[in-house]
């Protein structure tokens, strides 16, 4: 009996293929251009073949579709020879945010970075309303005097399922300190489109080319695969800032702030999100803080960046000295520019000098674990895909950019 598997397999241009279907004997699994094809017996696997690779000789593979026909060893050196591949040229960012100081600081680290292009800066609820974070955005790009160049789009007001939260008592109730700025630029300057479509749009133009770096709730990205599943075929690269590896949380007993804020959101960024994916989570950012001497001479360079960034940074500063600050941090005081640390890593792969590779999951319904990310040491979750935790960086490496961040 032959059947015609044409919406079983998906579609290639111009071929049809009837295959015998045998299910004690089904066997293979291949991906082409995002789509998944099963062939039935190594008979039709040596006539299948010859036509895969002729799909395949019409275009390169993406970085992404590389990632997810390799094994973990094969990911591991497919990091690697990113990094050779990247040196030198030019890196192409889209910037998810909750503007947020730390926000502010990662944008301000890439936008002093050589070699970068920052395509657009969407923004989304997470440390303060969505209006703050788009004001703050701009805020910031008019003080590296970029406002002109870089497009900024308003995204998400709030989570997928439940109430928003904001960390108003770090980050001030407006996102960057409630430091007074009587020529902040105005909401008119934002882009008309919205923040989900204009991600998949930059994505779509620049296929294989994109890092996207996400440092809020996840709540953008998921609405953007939702809407688009093969988009995360199309990245160069996935850095997250959220999540955490011990337990430790600093918004609930067990939850960090960006997966708390949307835990739905994270759950299926970490499982639809099938492409080179870096995680800079909560406790690996307190073990590789910057001492608080390093921040005085941070803010005190001699530059209008330098005094936007001291106004702005007072009120976390006094934050961070307070009890519950000091409980939730992990491994002594110092100074941590959480989001810093994933910008830092799209923008230099050879920052990260350890990680661990394991598949990543969100808790979803417990009584204290809710938005918790879940690392999969064992292999319970039979997962293939595989994230990257960093657990060290080369600080030194990252003080330059932050220096040079605020020249």
């Amino acid at each position: 009996m032959k059947t015609n598997f044409s919406g079983f397999l998906g579609s290639v241009p111009g071929v049809v293929f009837i295959l015998r279907f045998l299910p004690s004997n089904l066997c293979w699994l291949q991906s082409v251009r995002g789509t998944h094809y099963r062939v039935a017996t190594q008979q039709q696997r040596k006539t299948f073949l010859p036509l895969m690779s002729s799909v395949r000789k019409k275009r390169k593979l993406t970085p992404s579709e590389q990632w997810r026909q390799s094994s973990a060893e094969q990911q591991w050196q497919l990091f690697q020879n990113s990094q050779e591949e990247r040196c030198g040229m030019s890196k192409k960012l889209l910037v998810d945010v909750d503007s947020g100081v730390d926000d502010a600081q990662a944008i301000m680290l890439a936008l002093g970075a050589p070699d970068v292009t920052v395509l657009g800066v969407t923004c989304v609820h997470g440390n303060t309303a969505v209006e703050h974070v788009c004001r703050n955005a701009l805020r910031v790009l008019q003080a590296c005097n970029k406002l002109k160049e870089i497009p900024v789009f308003k995204g998400a007001s709030k989570p997928l399922v439940g109430s928003r939260i904001n960390a108003g008592h770090f980050h001030g109730q407006d996102g960057l300190g409630d430091a007074p700025d009587p020529n902040a630029p105005g909401l008119d300057l934002l882009q008309k489109e919205n923040a989900v479509s204009a991600m998949i749009r930059i994505i779509n133009e620049n296929p294989g080319e994109v890092s996207l770096v996400a440092t809020a709730p996840l709540t953008n990205l998921a609405l953007a695969v939702r809407m688009e599943p093969s988009l995360p075929s199309k990245l160069r690269g996935l850095y997250i800032m959220g999540g955490n590896t011990e337990s430790r949380g600093n918004t609930s007993v067990c939850g960090e702030f960006n997966f708390t804020a949307d835990p739905e959101a994270a759950y299926i960024v970490l499982n639809e999100y099938q492409c080179p994916t870096y995680l800079a989570c909560w406790e690996f950012t307190c073990h590789n803080k910057l001492s608080w001497e390093f921040c005085d001479t941070w803010l005190a360079q001699d530059s209008h960046k330098a005094r936007f960034m001291s106004q702005i940074f007072q009120h976390s500063i006094e934050a961070a000295k307070t009890e519950r600050f000091q409980k939730e941090c992990v491994a002594g005081a110092g100074f941590i520019s959480c989001d810093s640390y994933a910008m830092a890593a799209a923008l230099d792969d050879s920052f990260i000098i350890e990680s661990d590779c394991y598949p990543v999951s969100v808790e979803l319904t417990g009584t204290h674990t809710r938005g918790m990310m879940v690392v999969d040491t064992v292999g319970f979750l039979k997962k293939t895909h595989k994230a990257f935790i960093m657990k060290k960086v080369d600080l030194e490496r990252f003080k330059q950019m932050m220096m040079a961040a605020l020249k």
